[in-house]
């Protein structure tokens, strides 16, 4: 089978582009795959933001590509990840030209949220998700931090959603998890008979093994940034010097420095996969305290598949695929207390590292997921 992948890549590496890596990995076993990309880290001048901004509209450079590409490798599935804001919706109607079934998949909420992920101002907003017009954005300036872009984003979206709905276009939606599955659905945002849900998966990676900086740790792995949590995160474990704290990802903004002074908390920076999985798979616990609506998070993911168990707040996804005190801890989101009590008591026994192994291998192994996959593409194209 010939399989198209589309993606807007984002200019600071995400879950999305690692999803989007992987998947073309996955599928290159089995079939011929060909991509169709952008990248966010092309918009560099003025001129560049104008012209993004007015082809979100329609961009016929994208279509005109896009179309000579189909035309080239005659795909018998396209499937797209990112669309935003390179790409952008007018894909779906150079796919149908070309009758070419097409499938999305829904990684964040920015069909129905410009920012993307629901949070403002350090709490959940859900402003815009039964608007039209995504307005409330516009006033305050929720995408890219600008009014101006926020204007042009929720316009195009109102264009293309109610004007010329290009999203009836899409031959199946694909969610990460039931939970965004069943918000979409309750928006009423998809068809239900157009959705499937199709957990991520984590590729099997040999671990590195790392020299220990503590005995007994606790690990965040992920970017720091205010909806992931990890402000109060650093601000309990400060209170907590007999707690141990290693943080891998992005520390090169100023603002965690003043948390270097803490001996309880380890910053590395950015880890190669196989070494932060080694970190992952010694630590007491991985904790992902999201603020926002978590879609299914690959670190969750790649944590159970190292036999090592989740620490997370009871919204979004997470309390329907962490099974509290099997395969990890559910505490009340916001709540300080009932986390730094969890966090001072908790124990990764060998009980939870077999529960924590067979989820996984439930549910998030790569076999099951290119399964998954090849059904869509046969039902699609039938």
């Amino acid at each position: 089978m010939k399989i198209l992948l589309i993606h807007n890549y984002y200019k600071k590496w995400s879950g999305e582009d690692t999803y989007f890596t992987n998947l073309i990995r996955l599928l290159k076993n089995k079939h011929q795959v060909d991509t169709f990309t952008r990248s966010n880290s092309s918009i560099k001048t003025v001129k560049d933001r104008i012209m993004t901004a007015f082809g979100l509209f329609l961009n016929l450079w994208i279509y005109k590509e896009l179309d000579k590409k189909i035309k080239s490798f005659k795909p018998d599935i396209i499937q797209i990840q990112n669309i935003y804001p390179l790409i952008t919706p007018i894909v779906y109607w150079t796919c149908k030209k070309n009758n070419v079934p097409i499938i999305q998949r829904f990684s964040s909420y920015r069909f129905i949220c410009p920012k993307g992920y629901l949070f403002r101002n350090g709490n959940i907003c859900e402003l815009c998700i039964r608007k039209k017009l995504t307005y409330p954005s516009i006033i305050f300036g929720c995408y890219h931090q600008s009014k101006v872009s926020s204007f042009f984003f929720s316009l195009s979206l109102y264009f293309h959603k109610h004007v010329i709905r290009s999203f009836n276009l899409v031959d199946k939606f694909i969610f990460p998890s039931e939970f965004t599955k069943r918000y979409f659905l309750s928006l009423n945002v998809v068809p239900k008979n157009k959705t499937i849900m199709i957990p991520t998966f984590t590729p099997t990676e040999q671990l590195v093994k790392q020299k220990q900086i503590f005995k007994d740790y606790y690990i965040y792995v992920g970017q720091l940034v205010e909806e992931k949590g990890i402000i109060q995160l650093l601000n309990l474990f400060i209170n907590q010097p007999k707690l141990n704290l290693i943080v891998i990802g992005d520390n090169t903004n100023s603002f965690y420095r003043k948390y270097a002074e803490y001996q309880n908390i380890r910053f590395l920076g950015f880890k190669p996969k196989k070494i932060t999985l080694s970190y992952m798979k010694n630590a007491n616990a991985t904790i992902l305290p999201s603020l926002w609506y978590d879609v299914l998070p690959n670190v969750l993911i790649e944590s159970f598949s190292v036999g090592t168990p989740v620490i997370a707040p009871n919204i979004g996804v997470f309390p329907t695929v962490i099974h509290h005190k099997k395969t990890g801890l559910i505490y009340p989101n916001n709540n300080r207390y009932t986390l730094t009590k969890y966090l001072n008591t908790f124990k990764k026994s060998r009980t939870i590292i077999q529960n924590v192994i067979v989820d996984y291998q439930k549910n998030y192994v790569l076999h099951q997921h290119e399964n998954a996959l090849n059904n869509i593409y046969n039902m699609v194209q039938r």
